[in-house]
């Protein structure tokens, strides 16, 4: 059974096919994207103390606290938070509690490194051009340029799956996209 070209375009967005309008699978904003270790000196800077470490996660982070025993060490409570929450809910607990505290030391997880912004770079220019092709296609203009462009940029770092035509989907079901 032959899929409609419509299909393969549903099929093709799951897949990420560099042809498909994937706006959805690109950030939208500029949101800090927090790792662990500035996640870790957040909390050295914000939580001098223990006895702050402790209370602080005796409230937002109880089931953490729970597993914690007399005797260890900050280092490994703080290793135990980590692995046990995102580090956006610690960030959001930290920024709760204590709001001074946060907005002095908030640099210290945003994205100022070179490979962020180049992230951000590459992301901003893939956004510009799914826009432009969106815009090209709602106006019946081409998209062959604009799907190259968008090729060429996602080529170095494309690690969607791949299908090829006639390839098999699931069960019975072919991919065709030169069927209308």
């Amino acid at each position: 059974m032959s899929l409609s070209r419509q299909n393969a375009i549903a099929i093709g967005r799951q897949l990420c096919l560099p042809w498909v309008t994937m706006r959805e699978k690109i950030p939208h904003n500029d949101a800090m994207i927090p790792t662990r270790p500035s996640v870790r000196k957040l909390l050295e800077l914000i939580l001098n103390t223990d006895s702050e470490l402790n209370a602080f996660c005796l409230d937002y982070f109880d089931e953490v606290y729970k597993q914690w025993t007399i005797g260890m060490d900050r280092r490994t409570k703080v290793n135990l938070l980590l692995e046990n929450r995102n580090p956006l809910d610690v960030i959001s607990a930290i920024r709760k509690e204590y709001p001074t505290q946060f907005e002095k030391h908030h640099e210290v997880i945003s994205n100022n490194s070179k490979k962020d912004k180049l992230f951000h770079e590459y992301r901003d220019r893939l956004e510009n051009l799914y826009l432009k092709r969106d815009s090209s296609i709602t106006l019946g203009g081409p998209v062959d340029a604009l799907d190259r462009e968008i090729v060429a940029i996602r080529k170095p770092d494309d690690t969607a799956p791949k299908i090829a035509s006639r390839a098999s989907v699931t069960g019975p079901y072919f991919l065709d996209i030169s069927a209308s």
